[in-house]
């Protein structure tokens, strides 16, 4: 079964970031997301400031890469479970 028909409420970002570490078609996803936590980390509880171009930079090395790859894998996913793509599929994103 895809991952994204399994019903995955992570309770906190460590649950979550297991996910993205174990499962199957988010491992690629691995390295830029735990990247971009740990900058929003830094950013909220260290209180490291970024300039815009730092933060334009993180931007677009970590989080359009793990946007496009989600959009990949939900057209993917979309595709192999639903073939009437007027209907809700029952995909669950987890946020």
């Amino acid at each position: 079964m895809p991952f994204l028909l399994k019903k995955l409420y992570p309770k906190d970002h460590k649950e979550r970031t297991n996910y993205v570490g174990k499962i199957k078609e988010l491992k690629p996803l691995f390295h830029h997301y735990r990247s971009l936590y740990d900058y929003s980390v830094n950013a909220r509880y260290n209180m490291i400031k970024f300039s815009i171009g730092d933060a334009e930079q993180i931007y677009s090395d970590y989080f359009i890469f793990i946007k496009n790859t989600i959009i990949k894998i939900l057209k993917k996913s979309k595709k192999i479970s639903s073939p009437n793509t007027s209907t809700n599929s029952g995909l669950n994103i987890v946020s």
